[in-house]
C-alpha cells in the first residue's frame, strides 16, 4: 500500500485464475478493476440501484493519483465514460468528491449486518 497525495490509499489486490474471492468496498471508496486475461469476469453488487446521475469518476490515469498500473500485452482499453472521466483536481474543483462528514453520515446505513448468505456459482459464500 502507498499513501496519496490526498486522503486515503491504494492497494493491489492480485487475483489467481481460479480464485473467485470478493472485496467489499464501503459506501464512497473508489475501485477500480484491470483485467488480465480475455476470460476475467467483474460483478458488482450494490446497496441500491443504478443511478447514473450519483456516479462520479476520476480519470484511472490522473498522475495525482499515484497509481502505478502494472505493464499489459497492448494500450489499456478504457470505456469512454473513463476517457471522459476528470482529473483529481478537476472533480475536486467541481465538488463531485464526498466530504468527510457525508461519509460519516451514511456509512451505518451501508453497513452489512452478518455473513453473506447466498452461495456463488463456484459455492463460495463470500466468508474468508
Amino acid at each position: 500500500m502507498r499513501a496519496l497525495s490526498i486522503p486515503g490509499a491504494w492497494v493491489v489486490e492480485p487475483a489467481v485464475s481460479g480464485d473467485h474471492r470478493g472485496t467489499f468496498h464501503e459506501l464512497f471508496r473508489a475501485e477500480t478493476f484491470e483485467a488480465v486475461t480475455d476470460e476475467a469476469t467483474v460483478v458488482y453488487l450494490c446497496s441500491t440501484g443504478y443511478a447514473p446521475g450519483h456516479e462520479h469518476g476520476v480519470h484511472p490515469f490522473d498522475p495525482e493519483l499515484g497509481i502505478a498500473w502494472p505493464d499489459g500485452p497492448g494500450p489499456p482499453v478504457l470505456s469512454a465514460k473513463d476517457r471522459r472521466a476528470p482529473s483529481l483536481t478537476e472533480a475536486r474543483a467541481r465538488g463531485l468528491l464526498p466530504s468527510y462528514r457525508r461519509c460519516a453520515q451514511l456509512r451505518p446505513a451501508g453497513r452489512a449486518t452478518g455473513p453473506a448468505t447466498r452461495t456463488s456459482p463456484s459455492g463460495g459464500t463470500g466468508q474468508p
